[in-house]
């Protein structure tokens, strides 16, 4: 009996398949060292955020101790504009000007 087979004129050779074989082991190596980067990177985006968030916490509490304060100066402000009011003489209805501070005009 005669068995006949196909040999293909080239075969494959193993330094190519095992230069394929350690260029991908190379992307391989890089590819994690991306994802270790970017975990990295992922970690401190994450505290700055964390950062921030306590920031913003604080400038609230700080702008809210801010409109307290300026509300009770305002108050204030009212509260003394009303006393300049009471202490301040009535104008003379004639003249337009605070009864004690009348002059006597003098003409030439």
């Amino acid at each position: 009996m005669l068995v006949v087979t196909h040999v293909p004129d080239i075969q494959p050779d193993n330094a190519d398949q095992g230069k394929e074989l350690v260029l991908a082991q190379d992307r391989i190596l890089k590819l994690q060292s991306s994802v270790l980067s970017l975990q990295a990177r992922n970690q401190e985006l994450e505290a700055g955020l964390q950062q921030l968030s306590e920031d913003a916490e604080a400038l609230k509490s700080a702008n809210e101790i801010a409109n307290a304060t300026i509300t009770g100066q305002q108050q204030e402000i009212d509260g003394l504009k009303a006393q300049i009011v009471n202490l301040t003489p009535a104008p003379d209805a004639a003249t337009n000007e605070p009864a004690d501070t009348k002059t006597t005009k003098t003409t030439k």
